[in-house]
């Protein structure tokens, strides 16, 4: 720069607005979203992160769950329940109330056999329903049932489900060949909250 000459003022760079490549726009709004469980709901519609926005007319439906409708009915679903699981299983009065294409929602009544002390449900029945719902949506990503075994399975208790029925939300993360990677969360009817959280591998015969 030359002596004497006038300095120039420095330009300060303009901030570069946050991306929020997983969001769709208004959800950088508080005041524009609400929260429906793990999903965001506006202007009658549901998104679930990472997917596209789904009516939700289509979301709410009996049939569907996950925003896609499966090839699987809830009848057959109940059926393969009712052909493939121990009695003991079945005594808890699970039932699929319904299902995606990788996804199914299914529901165990209330019921005192179930309790343990406090009329709280036991986490024996939660983690056995968390096990059945991911095998019908491994069944409703199938197109039908196949048989498989139960690699791994785990679960995380975050609050009790008491004096009301659990539901058990499942979906496949990954269906491979001989291998299939599945989430549940359970909650309870009406709440918003998780009470629980599972996973589980399943080994799929060749």
């Amino acid at each position: 720069m030359l002596e004497g000459a006038p300095a120039r003022p420095r330009r300060c760079a303009a901030a570069k607005p946050r991306r929020f490549p997983d969001h769709p726009a208004w959800a950088r709004e508080p005041q524009a979203r609400g929260i429906v469980g793990r999903h965001l709901q506006h202007a009658g519609c549901v998104f679930s992160l990472g997917l596209q926005p789904v009516p939700q007319s289509e979301y709410t439906a009996a049939t569907t769950f996950g925003g896609r409708m499966s090839n699987l009915s809830i009848a057959a679903a109940n059926a393969i329940l009712a052909d493939n699981f121990a009695a003991w299983v079945l005594a808890s009065g699970i039932k699929a109330e319904a299902l995606g294409t990788d996804t199914a929602r299914l529901r165990i009544p209330f019921a005192q056999d179930l309790c343990r002390s406090g009329g709280i449900l036991c986490g024996q029945a939660l983690l056995t329903g968390a096990d059945t719902a991911m095998v019908i949506a491994l069944a409703a990503a199938s197109g039908g049932f196949r048989p498989c075994t139960t690699v791994d399975l785990t679960i995380n208790f975050m609050r009790p489900i008491t004096g009301a029925d659990a539901v058990l939300a499942a979906r496949v993360m990954r269906l491979g060949k001989t291998l299939a990677f599945c989430t549940c969360e359970i909650g309870e009817a009406g709440g918003s909250k998780p009470a629980a959280f599972s996973t589980g591998t399943y080994a799929i015969p060749g």
